[in-house]
């Protein structure tokens, strides 16, 4: 016998969220990509996912350059070290009842100071 439990749909409203980069999850199957986990306020828990191939232009790249790396080619970076544990902010739009990150929207989360 297979089962499973029913769960709540998960719910996220278009526009700008919040939310703090907690881990990093590398895939293999069908291609290689890192999947970069952002939790929120609340505890919910969302994934974007990006090609793993860091180049000045790749996704991947463009997005751990917007968080202050400097990427040499050749050179070992760790990932970790500039995206875990930061704030951040990002855009979501719902496609087909669910919520997408857009990937290219991902940055730090900057807190403006208020003129005097």
């Amino acid at each position: 016998m297979v089962e499973g439990i029913v769960k709540k749909p998960f719910h996220l409203d278009d526009g700008v969220h919040n939310g703090t980069i907690t881990e990093l999850e590398e895939r293999t199957d069908p291609y290689n990509y890192l999947d970069v986990v952002i939790e929120m306020a609340d505890g919910r828990r969302l994934k974007v996912g990006y090609p793993n191939n860091i180049m000045t232009e790749s996704k991947l790249g463009k997005l751990l350059t917007r968080f202050g790396a400097t990427l040499k080619e050749g050179e070992n970076i760790q990932m970790d070290a500039w995206l875990c544990g930061k704030q951040c902010t990002f855009q979501s739009i719902t496609e087909d009842k669910f919520y997408k990150v857009i990937g290219e929207s991902l940055k730090p989360f900057v807190v403006e100071e208020t003129v005097k």
